[in-house]
Order: C-alpha cells, then sequence, then structure tokens
C-alpha cells in the first residue's frame, strides 16, 4: 500500500541517520511500512468490508483443481516479490559495504519513492488477476466484462495522475535527493 511506502520513506532518514542504525534502520523502516499495509489490508477486508470478493466459510467447498489453479496464478506474483527482496537486500548490503551512508539513503529514497508511485498500478493490476480468476470461475462473465472496463479506467487514470505529478514535482524531488551536503551533515551529527 502506498500509506506503507510513505512510512518507510519518512521512517528511512531517521532510522538510517538519526538512530545511526544504517542497513538495520532501513530493514526495520521497511517492516515497520509493511506492517501497517498489513493492518490497513485487514481493516478493509474484515472491518469495512470493502472488497468485491466476499470469504464466506459456509459457502466454502475444497477444490483441488481450483486450488492448483489459484496457485499457479499465484506464483508470479510472489516470484515478482521474492525476487525483488532478494535484490533489494544484495543492492543495499552492497552499498552499505562500498559506498556510503548517503548511497544507501539515496537508494531506498528513490525505490521508495518508485514503489509508492507504481504500488497503486500494480496492486490493482495483480488484484485484477485474481478477481478475474474468481469470476470466470464463478462463471460469472457480465460481471468480469464490468470489472476489467471499470479496472482499466482507474488504472489509466490513476497512472495518469502519478505521471503528472511526478513531472509537477520533479524539481522538488530531484533537489531533495541531490543536495548530498545536507544528508552528510546529518550523517555526522
Amino acid at each position: 500500500s502506498s500509506a506503507g511506502n510513505i512510512l518507510n520513506i519518512i521512517l528511512d532518514p531517521i532510522l538510517i541517520f538519526h538512530f545511526n542504525m544504517g542497513m538495520i534502520g532501513a530493514a526495520f523502516a521497511t517492516i515497520i511500512g509493511w506492517g501497517l499495509s498489513c493492518i490497513l489490508f485487514v481493516y478493509l477486508y474484515s472491518i469495512r468490508k470493502d472488497t468485491l470478493v466476499k470469504f464466506q466459510l459456509k459457502k466454502y467447498r475444497a477444490d483441488v483443481k481450483i486450488i492448483k489453479e489459484i496457485i499457479v496464478l499465484a506464483i508470479p506474483i510472489v516470484l515478482d516479490g521474492i525476487i525483488l527482496s532478494i535484490l533489494g537486500v544484495i543492492i543495499t548490503y552492497t552499498l552499505e559495504l562500498y559506498a556510503s551512508p548517503v548511497a544507501v539513503f539515496t537508494y531506498i529514497i528513490i525505490l521508495n519513492i518508485q514503489m509508492t508511485a507504481f504500488t497503486p498500478v500494480q496492486g490493482i493490476t495483480k488484484g485484477l488477476g485474481i478477481v478475474t480468476g474468481h469470476l470466470s470461475g464463478a462463471k460469472r462473465y457480465v460481471e468480469l466484462k464490468k470489472t476489467i472496463r471499470k479496472i482499466f479506467i482507474i488504472t489509466l487514470c490513476l497512472a495518469g495522475l502519478i505521471a503528472l505529478v511526478i513531472v509537477i514535482f520533479r524539481n522538488p524531488i530531484i533537489l531533495m535527493f541531490s543536495n548530498e551536503y545536507l544528508v552528510l551533515e546529518e550523517v555526522r551529527r
């Protein structure tokens, strides 16, 4: 969720520089951000019940064929997360060993900005894959057609909005993360 990424962006400099935690601080910030995302998911799904696909245990029937299809659909999503996590750890660790804390900080902030910008679109498309599988399996093709059309419009508008925000605020973003002097001053404290 974007809220988790924004929290991560806020906590990174605090934990990395203010508390001198380095890569460990970046890891804690990431875990706290993911925790917020999980809490928001539980709130939206369980408390607010704001979802298209509802899970009702009394209507659940185990079907091995459908479970296998769900696993096949989930494999790319899981692999995507695993590969990105492993690469993030390797890059962050390499920067920690061979560069300065400023490099670690800059990499993590840029990665978080990128994730914040693209997470909504990725979340929508990943969710669409799951909803498509559910509605197709339930043979609810009219709802599927409406859902795909609605999600396409939302994704297109969201991507355009994100691109516009990045274009409008590109200079403050570049200045914020290119002024190495301020970051070095923070590291020396």
